[in-house]
């Protein structure tokens, strides 16, 4: 027979993050860099957010006696993600394998990045490279695979997150890189794989569900 049964959680999060950034742009390669990220969510279940994202950091690609870039960028999105236990029907009744992936999850965002880019073009009619310089901003779509872990409080309540991620960011302009290829077809995109830690505070919700009984 169902009965109702209720979980206390947080509504609110803040958290930092760090981690390297992969581009996929008109340079034959590409480098690993680094960046930063600074997070505020509001959860409508313990497994349903929303929030703000401010990234900020470094790309870089190409190779140093070829054309080459780097990019000191900043960014701001919006992102909803959701958990897999917002699947679960009962908590009570957990395994450690069941417990562990409660945190997995997946996500979209939009947002509009800021490309401070210093780049050199070297071709047949550049050879030794011309120094292309430029402050451009696009839209943006993140899309969101990661997992979460977490840490109780006295409570029992889940107060701290340990988190992975991983973000596949495309953009609709061909602007990263300061456009080194302007007769490319194809848009720029980059990965940023992350880890960071989040605390949840403020006020209490209460998340009600139907749940099985033997």
């Amino acid at each position: 027979m169902p009965c109702a049964a209720q979980y206390n959680f947080y509504k609110f999060s803040v958290g930092a993050g760090a981690g390297i950034t992969y581009p996929f742009s008109d340079t034959r390669n590409a480098n690993y860099s680094f960046a930063n990220q600074l997070i505020v969510d509001y959860y409508f279940t313990p497994y349903i957010q929303t929030g703000v994202e401010f990234q900020f950091g470094n790309m870089r690609g190409g190779l140093y006696d070829r054309s080459h870039f780097t990019n000191n960028f900043q960014l701001i999105s919006w992102n909803a993600k959701m958990q897999l236990g917002q699947f679960y029907d009962r908590y009570d009744r957990l395994t450690v394998l069941t417990s562990l992936m409660r945190g997995l999850y997946a996500g979209v965002g939009v947002g509009v990045i800021q490309n401070n880019v210093e780049a050199y073009l070297f071709d047949q009619d550049n050879p030794d490279g011309l120094k292309i310089e430029s402050v451009n901003s696009d839209l943006i779509f993140p899309f969101h695979v990661g997992l979460n872990f977490y840490f109780r409080d006295f409570h029992g309540r889940d107060r701290w997150e340990l988190n992975f991620n991983m973000q596949y960011v495309a953009m609709m302009a061909d602007k990263l890189d300061g456009d080194l290829n302007p007769r490319s077809n194809y848009n720029d995109v980059y990965n940023y794989f992350s880890s960071g830690i989040r605390y949840k505070f403020g006020s209490i919700g209460l998340d009600q569900r139907r749940q099985r009984v033997r």
